[in-house]
């Protein structure tokens, strides 16, 4: 039952994790398709995506890298430099489609080539980068090296991420706590009746041994009344010397009894 609860608990932390991951992707699409900025500075489109949204940017760049202009989501609330944007050019170029840490945010990105026309880009929905055959530049020529990268802050869903983790793992840590409860009561009612057989027993062996201590006593002085009395007489030593040496095995066979109460 423990095991199956958390595979739930796992499957339930993957689906979320995937599915917001997804969303943040598309949200990164939807910012793609903006026209880029043409010069360094907030560009003037901006996508309303509404209060709460990330921190994103979106930055141009010539065909040497150069930066040549930044859209931000809000000025006042996040100002990229240029920089800060050759900065998080390169960490997407070496990080690919993967999420990277940066300004002690984290952040996903993509690029595309730039184009004049809203359809001479094609993003998919994971956000993987499909260039358009058709995308020009403003002179009617083949856009070159020319491209828009689009950056979104994930930092909100990182950390939903993990206190969603966190909670899967203490659900998972109370299940598995609850569980070694009901063993261990279990496990003490049914050895229940193996604990009370065994003092049945030891009660019977302490009386057995009390009550045959005490004859055993007695056999052993008579004997010892005859050794003085036949004073060594022949006739009489074997028989008392039968007498003493079974008076001694019960007086041993006792001592294995107690001993083994101990035990």
């Amino acid at each position: 039952m423990t095991v199956g609860v958390a595979f739930c608990l796992a499957m339930l932390w993957w689906s979320t994790a995937s599915s917001e991951l997804a969303r943040k992707r598309s949200t990164l699409e939807e910012l793609s398709r903006l026209p880029p900025a043409d010069a360094v500075g907030t560009g003037d489109a901006t996508l309303h995506l509404g209060p709460g949204i990330p921190t994103w940017a979106r930055v141009t760049v010539d065909d040497g890298r150069e930066v040549l202009g930044v859209d931000v989501s809000s000025p006042d609330d996040f100002c990229l430099k240029v920089a800060d944007a050759q900065a998080l050019v390169e960490l997407r170029d070496a990080c690919a489609t993967d999420p990277f840490a940066w300004g002690g945010r984290t952040w996903i990105a993509l690029w595309q080539p730039v184009g004049t026309e809203d359809d001479a880009i094609v993003v998919s929905a994971d956000g993987e980068v499909k260039p358009s055959e058709g995308a020009v530049d403003g002179a009617g020529e083949a856009s070159g090296g020319g491209r828009l990268y689009v950056f979104l802050d994930i930092s909100d869903y990182v950390e939903q991420i993990v206190g969603l983790g966190a909670a899967c793992l203490a659900a998972a840590a109370a299940v598995l706590a609850a569980s070694l409860a009901i063993g261990w009561f279990a496990a003490g009612m049914a050895l229940l009746p193996v604990a009370q057989a065994e003092a049945r027993q030891r009660e019977f062996v302490c009386a057995a041994s009390h009550d045959l201590k005490t004859p055993l006593m007695a056999v052993t002085a008579n004997c010892d009344v005859l050794e003085a009395e036949a004073g060594g007489d022949p006739a009489l030593m074997p028989w008392i010397g039968n007498i003493r040496a079974a008076a001694d095995d019960m007086a041993g066979r006792i001592a294995d009894m107690l001993t083994g109460l101990d035990r």
